[in-house]
């Protein structure tokens, strides 16, 4: 487990937000505690957001990257691949020793409330609308 510096230049409200995301126990994690997106959404670091204006695509997005452009040297350097490219890879010990104090914990059972999560999001506020 790594502890995150984050940096004091960001506000309280941005550090808030960043702290409650990267709390390693779901249990704990901003957005995992119940409430799904409706507390990332009352997080004070979104109080000036209107959720409908979101939603209903009245923002102007902040950054809209050039068309095709990449955030690699070369966009074959991402490239894809599928389980043929990654078939057969054994982790040396050297591997596993550089691994060993990795910390991402990669939930199922996070991924399955975010997923379910924004599915509810999209349809309740599909639902606001068209009962407009």
């Amino acid at each position: 487990s790594q502890n995150v510096g984050i940096p004091e230049t960001f506000s309280r409200e941005l550090q808030s937000l960043l702290e409650g995301l990267l709390q390693r126990d779901i249990n704990n994690r901003l957005g995992c505690r119940g409430n799904g997106a409706d507390e990332l959404k009352a997080h004070p670091f979104f109080s000036g957001i209107d959720w409908q204006q979101v939603y209903l695509l009245k923002y102007t997005p902040p950054l809209i990257p050039p068309r095709g452009e990449v955030n690699a040297a070369d966009a074959f350097d991402i490239g894809s691949f599928d389980e043929e490219d990654t078939k057969g890879i054994k982790l040396t010990e050297a591997d596993q020793d550089l691994y060993k104090d990795f910390s991402l914990v990669i939930s199922e059972r996070w991924q399955a409330e975010v997923a379910e999560t924004v599915f509810e999001t999209i349809n309740n506020e599909a639902d606001k609308v068209r009962n407009k």
